[in-house]
């Protein structure tokens, strides 16, 4: 099958693209793929600064609070054992740490209550510990730096954009055979920026693209 090149016109076969030489920089359209790539590497770029910027303020800090709400008190109990002292284990407290271990908790209790009374008690129980839980994660929340707040929010939108850049250069339609063959081979070279395709949903949409450029030129 004869396939003839939008651009350039000159040959059609399989070029050798060379990225780091901006070997894609003389393809037409809009939103060509070598500007995808680099949009995507800066994209990878600041979340590699984001993080190292976030890890050293997180280590200059002491670990962090969790919530702790009280759940209750253990009884004291005796362990005996057959030629041994007995062992006495003093009663203690016990408590949540998050908001699934108390509907968890509260959950099974529900299914054992056999009276309307005791599922509205559990109810109210579980909506206070629930109220003081969240009231501990928002104190939490506001004695956290200012910078590490600033930091984790950069994290965020760096790792955003990643996933706009990533789906950018997934949903691209080649504007020519050019750019489709290059494209196939940025999507199977082997190296770090070359991890754009999450799974093969990704990997069959850039197949079809690519199919749908060639078959329009063929």
């Amino acid at each position: 099958m004869n396939m003839s090149v939008a651009q350039p016109r000159t040959s059609t076969g399989a070029p050798v693209i060379n990225f780091d030489a901006k070997g894609l920089s003389a393809l037409t359209g809009a939103e060509n793929l070598y500007s995808l790539i680099e949009t995507f590497r800066g994209a990878e770029r600041a979340i590699i600064a984001a993080d190292d910027a976030f890890d050293k303020i997180k280590a200059t800090l002491p670990k962090a609070e969790r919530p702790r709400v009280f759940g209750g008190t253990t009884a004291a109990s005796t362990l005996s054992m057959d030629g041994r002292a007995p062992i006495t284990m003093p009663a203690s407290d016990w408590y949540y740490y998050s908001r699934e271990s108390i509907e968890r908790d509260f959950d099974i209790k529900a299914k054992d209550a056999d009276t309307d009374e005791g599922r509205e008690a559990l109810a109210s129980k579980r909506a206070e510990l629930l109220a003081e839980l969240g009231k501990q994660e928002k104190a939490i929340a506001k004695a956290v730096p200012k910078a590490l707040r600033d930091a984790e929010r950069k994290r965020l939108e760096a790792h955003y954009a990643f996933t706009l850049a990533e789906r950018a250069i997934v949903k691209l339609k080649p504007a020519n055979v050019t750019e489709a063959v290059a494209l196939l081979q940025y999507a199977g070279s082997e190296g770090r920026f070359a991890e754009f395709t999450a799974d093969e949903r990704d990997l069959r949409k850039i197949m079809r693209n690519v199919a749908a450029t060639i078959q329009s030129a063929a």
